[in-house]
């Protein structure tokens, strides 16, 4: 008998050793799930002060309007845009927003695996039967989904922030190639405006030349009217002096027909015998005279 009880007290010490071994062993595993556990607890409150507890309200549309009207040789008071912000984000660029930054409190919540009743017993899952329900309110997992979600949506707005920044420099590499455009165009534009001043130049040139000359004969012009003038003064002079003639002329035809007729009359009278005592009217090749006028016409 006392070797059984022996044996079984040899039997119970091996339990009890294995016991105690495998007890030292579990509270180092709980030792470590303990650490692990609140690593984890301040791991997760360290992040909230990263996440934003909150999204940027949507804000009004940007414009950029780009003239995208063509480039030809008229004025155009109201050319045609391109609204190059039109899809452009502007809340993507908020900052400042409000974090979540747990403290003691949400630790403590973490804490809690179990959602509690008001008596704060663990709430059996009717779902799963044996076990208790781990979300809702007051437990970690709530927590958990909450800075999860933030997480998920900021994650999805630096997608977005990304997209735009790619949609942004596609359009600054066109704006860049159509900016590159510009300085061709004026080099050409100032090629163009040499020549231009050049043939400007050589035109006003000639036009000089052409504008002394023709002040030249201007001052010719003027000469020739003068003596067109003086020609015509002559002529009204002359005209004058032929009037003057030709008065004198009808005076002397004038005076020679009265001559005339007086010849005539004396030729017709009846010759006396002789000559009167007191003197002749006939004439003799040896009686002198003169001529009043003559008529050359005759």
């Amino acid at each position: 008998m006392n070797k059984a009880v022996h044996a079984l007290v040899y039997v119970i010490l091996a339990v009890a050793g294995v016991a105690l071994y495998f007890e030292m062993k579990l509270f180092e595993k709980k030792e470590l799930l303990k650490d692990s556990n609140e690593q984890l607890r301040n791991c997760i409150v360290a992040l909230s002060s990263f996440i934003e507890a909150e999204d940027a309200p949507p804000a009004a549309g940007l414009e950029a309007k780009k003239d995208v009207s063509a480039r030809e040789a008229r004025e155009v008071d109201d050319p045609d845009t391109e609204n190059l912000l039109e899809d452009y984000h502007p809340e993507f660029e908020k900052t400042g927003l409000s974090l979540m930054k747990w403290g003691d409190k949400e630790s403590g919540q973490l804490r809690r695996l179990y959602a509690l009743d008001s008596e704060k017993n663990k709430i059996p899952d009717e779902a799963n039967p044996g076990k208790f329900i781990v979300k809702g309110p007051g437990t970690a997992q709530e927590l958990i989904d909450l800075i999860t979600g933030r997480a998920s949506k900021q994650y999805g707005k630096l997608g977005q922030t990304r997209q735009e920044l790619a949609n942004v420099r596609t359009k600054l590499q066109k704006l860049v190639a159509d900016y590159n455009e510009l300085p061709k165009e004026i080099r050409l534009n100032k090629i163009e405006i040499e020549k231009k001043v050049k043939e400007i130049e050589t035109l006003t040139t000639e036009k000089a030349a052409v504008e002394d000359q023709l002040q030249k004969t201007k001052t010719e012009v003027d000469d020739l009217k003068a003596e067109v003038t003086s020609l015509k003064d002559e002529v009204a002079s002359a005209k004058d002096e032929t009037e003057a003639v030709k008065e004198d002329l009808n005076k002397a035809k004038e005076t020679v027909a009265r001559l005339t007729n007086m010849l005539k009359t004396q030729a017709a009278a009846p010759r006396a015998a002789g000559p009167a005592a007191g003197g002749s009217n006939q004439l003799t090749n040896s009686d002198k005279g003169t001529i009043a006028s003559a008529n050359n016409e005759k």
